[in-house]
């Protein structure tokens, strides 16, 4: 009986987003928004990861964001950088809410996917056009 091998997908990416695009793009987005789009490329965490922190699982003092469930299903933990470490201390959640990134009513984390296609999406947009 033949063994069936599966290949692994490729998780590359095409291209990064030059200095002068990141630029752009933070023009084009309100201060707060775009401080969800800094801290996500500080961290490289994916949106299902990032939108749903919770303060209890920052360890600023040891400088990690520990993940329990992960897209592979392991727990891991990140670095905590510099600007990273600057981003989280200017939030306005900080010390008022549960999560990092709470919602208008702080009753729930902001939604990934509204964030995405409503301000995101739209400032990558603007910022296109501008090119």
């Amino acid at each position: 009986m033949a063994t069936l091998k599966l290949e692994d997908p490729k998780n590359e990416r095409e291209r990064q987003a030059s200095r002068e695009e990141f630029d752009l793009l933070a023009s084009q987005m309100k201060p707060e928004a775009f401080t969800l789009v800094a801290f996500a490329v500080h961290t490289g965490l994916r949106r299902g990861e990032m939108f749903p922190l919770e303060w209890e699982q920052v360890d600023v003092t040891k400088r990690l964001i520990a993940l329990e469930m992960t897209k592979n299903g392991r727990p891991r933990c990140v670095p905590i950088s510099d600007a990273c470490l600057e981003l989280l201390q200017g939030l306005p959640s900080r010390l008022k809410s549960r999560w990092l990134f709470p919602n208008s009513t702080n009753t729930a984390p902001i939604d990934a996917n509204n964030f995405r296609t409503r301000i995101f999406q739209k400032a990558c947009t603007d910022a296109g056009s501008r090119t």
